[in-house]
């Protein structure tokens, strides 16, 4: 056995500097989760997006018909995204989601970094591809405005590894029986 500690909490970059081929592991374990007798075999896939907006700023004073405020085109972006499905506030279990969760800037820029979740990662294609149909539609609505997004891959779902490796799960259930704590 090969222990190696290091930062997660789902996009920890410190695995980033380990090489792998020198742990020699067939598998890892993350931690974390329900308790100490619980085996997780799923999570989310994670793609982080980005929308840059670049607005026209001038002095209010000679703004009409000029100006396109950077935070009006991220409150519009933001309003035509989905509220009564796609969100964390009406999901639930398996469901994917699009979900803002940080806006900055000012009338020049501004910025929305927007998680994209969904447990099955070709789903996070379909909601990057509304995110940029939602987009599309502020363009249209605010043409003078630039509007770029970026989406970056965080990490995929463990299903998707566990089943190049099943042998991971009956390591981690075995190691709990010999605890006398059968996974729940």
């Amino acid at each position: 056995m090969r222990l190696c500690f290091t930062c997660d909490e789902e996009i920890g970059r410190g695995v980033e500097h380990i090489r792998l081929e020198q742990l020699s592991a067939v598998a890892g374990y993350t931690l974390d989760g329900q308790g100490s007798d619980a085996i997780d075999v799923e999570t989310f896939s994670a793609d982080l997006a980005v929308v840059a907006i670049h607005g026209v700023n001038l002095h209010p004073g000679i703004a009409k018909g000029r100006m396109v405020n950077a935070l009006r085109v991220a409150a519009d972006l933001i309003g035509r995204l989905p509220r009564s499905t796609g969100c964390p506030e009406t999901t639930e279990a398996r469901e994917g989601f699009l979900h803002p969760f940080e806006i900055g800037g000012g009338v020049a820029e501004a910025k929305i970094q927007i998680l994209v979740r969904d447990f099955d990662s070709q789903g996070l294609a379909r909601w990057a591809e509304l995110l940029r149909h939602v987009t599309a539609s502020s363009r249209r609505e605010f043409p003078t405005a630039k509007i770029d997004v970026t989406v970056t891959p965080q990490y995929r779902n463990m299903a998707e590894g566990l089943t190049r490796e099943p042998r991971a799960v009956r390591c981690a259930q075995q190691a709990l029986e010999t605890l006398d704590a059968p996974p729940s």
